[in-house]
């Protein structure tokens, strides 16, 4: 994944990208999320949460990961510079 694919994966968890896929609830209603209203990751027949509060990617090359890290409300891979 390059950077401006990560930018824009931190950038919709944060709610400034509002792209207008398709979201399926584990009770299989399906919706755009353009239509979500308040809270587009709400399913409005079950009421489930479907947003992802953890980001679960790998670190960059040079980096690893120790731990987690919260911030704006989800959870994120704390990836720190690997020392020699």
């Amino acid at each position: 994944m390059n950077l401006q694919e990560q930018l824009n994966r931190i950038q919709e968890m944060m709610g400034l990208i509002m792209e207008d896929k398709t979201i399926t609830c584990k009770c299989d209603h399906s919706w755009k999320l353009s239509d979500g209203g308040n809270d587009p990751y709400l399913c409005h027949k079950c009421g489930h949460d479907n947003s992802k509060t953890e980001l679960t990617e790998k670190c960059w090359t040079g980096y690893t990961q120790k731990g987690m890290k919260t911030m704006f409300g989800k959870r994120y891979p704390n990836c720190v510079k690997k020392t020699k």
